[in-house]
């Protein structure tokens, strides 16, 4: 785990990855996937770019799920 209280700088890249991530996996679900490479070392993502998608990766699926009904 990344101690953030020594480096607010890594706490807000980290964060503003975070919310990059998620906003990609809820627009883009189907893309999202790429960025789920990095979070199993597949490819080498920033790692809260992975986690970002990989929260927002269901919800987008569910919105668009619910677009198409």
């Amino acid at each position: 785990m990344i101690d953030f209280l020594d480096s607010p700088k890594k706490w807000s890249i980290y964060n503003i990855n975070l919310i990059i991530g998620f906003l990609f996996g809820l627009s883009v679900p189907f893309t999202a996937w790429i960025l789920l490479l990095g979070f199993f070392k597949i490819k080498s993502f920033n790692k809260s770019l992975s986690v970002g998608a990989l929260i927002g990766l269901p919800f987008g699926i569910l919105s668009y799920s619910l677009l198409l009904i």
